[in-house]
Parts: C-alpha cells; structure tokens; sequence
C-alpha cells in the first residue's frame, strides 16, 4: 500500500539546523495519521536535562553512542504529553556521515 506523507516546510529548517553540528542527533516526527496520508507537523529535536532548569540537545560523537533504551523512554513520555490526534510518527538521527556504508551500523 502506497501512503503519502504531507510535511510542513518548518521539517526541513529543522533538519538544516541540526545538520550542521558535528555529531548524531536523534528526533522525532509529530504528526496526524490516517489512512491514506500522514500529516507531518513538527521535527522535535531530543533534549537532556542538564538540571531542574536547563535541557541541551543530545548529540553524540558516534551513532553507536545513541542509548536506545532511552530512546524508548523518551518516546513513551513524548506520546503521552501529545494532544488528542497527535502521534509520534517517526524517529530521525542526523549525523556527519552515511551509516548505511557502514556494516556494524546497519546491524543496529
């Protein structure tokens, strides 16, 4: 089944935006789903607090480095903050370098 995804053009400025950093940043893809098309509204950048005030975006020098588990974590906490008809529709890591010429990082 073929589906369509419409995205909102602030996706790509923050795709750009994170692009230019040197290591692995994860994020995810804010949505509506449907049956035919999603609706992509927002790219979140995943943050880290530092302390009770202050939150960093996590980026990471090597893609190994990511914590999936924490992935999980944060992706539970996010789905349950989302308003009525909001999802998490997808998980995106950008990074420096092309981890699919990489065999150990396609096992992953």
């Amino acid at each position: 089944m073929v589906k369509t995804v419409f995205a909102d053009e602030n996706i790509q400025n923050v795709l750009y935006a994170v692009s230019v950093k040197e290591g692995f940043t994860p994020g995810f893809i804010i949505g509506q789903p449907s049956e035919k098309k999603d609706v992509a509204i927002h790219a979140v950048v995943i943050t880290r607090l530092q302390d009770d005030f202050s939150s960093t975006q996590c980026c990471v020098n090597e893609f190994g480095q990511i914590e999936e588990n924490w992935l999980k974590v944060h992706l539970k906490n996010v789905s349950r903050s989302l308003s009525g008809g909001m999802y998490v529709l997808g998980l995106f890591i950008v990074g420096p370098k092309d981890i699919f010429a990489d065999k150990l990082n396609l096992q992953k």
